[in-house]
């Protein structure tokens, strides 16, 4: 957890437009529906909870340019986003493989600021970044589906 956090409040430091906080929302929200897979309804939604906050952010850094998530906020989001994975593995049937690329999707920020990325336009760095996370994150949804097969009741 620790690592993830310091390489999250690395990147907010070096990012402060709004693809931090769509990424995190993309990531929670599908951390959401494997934690929903996991059959845990209640952690489910505290990361639908999660994904609703990163959103708010997303539209005040919208609003607000050049605003950061850095300091505390990257703190709170990486708990939050490490506990519902340590819940969904405890107490539901989350796998450890999942939830480790649900925990590093937000980390693919990281690409934008290679050399050679930082020469294409910035709506492409935000398009590489957006694109990494997804992948990430459904690669860790794939996971969980593929072991534990999509939901046949309710919850």
């Amino acid at each position: 957890m620790a690592a993830v956090w310091t390489g999250l409040n690395g990147l907010a430091g070096r990012v402060t437009d709004a693809s931090l906080p769509i990424a995190l929302a993309i990531t929670a929200v599908i951390n959401s529906v494997a934690l929903l897979i996991a059959h845990t309804a209640t952690i489910s939604q505290l990361s639908g909870v999660l994904a609703a906050t990163m959103g708010a952010a997303f539209v005040f850094v919208l609003w607000q340019r050049r605003w950061s998530l850095l300091g505390g906020a990257m703190g709170v989001v990486t708990v939050l986003l490490f506990g519902a994975g340590i819940n969904g593995i405890f107490y539901a049937d989350l796998p450890i493989p999942s939830a480790l690329f649900l925990w590093l999707a937000p980390l693919t920020g990281w690409l934008r600021l290679y050399r050679s990325v930082q020469s294409w336009h910035p709506i492409a760095q935000i398009a590489l970044q957006l694109i990494a996370t997804t992948l990430f994150a459904a690669i860790g949804l794939g996971i969980a589906i593929r072991q534990l097969g999509l939901p046949t009741g309710g919850y």
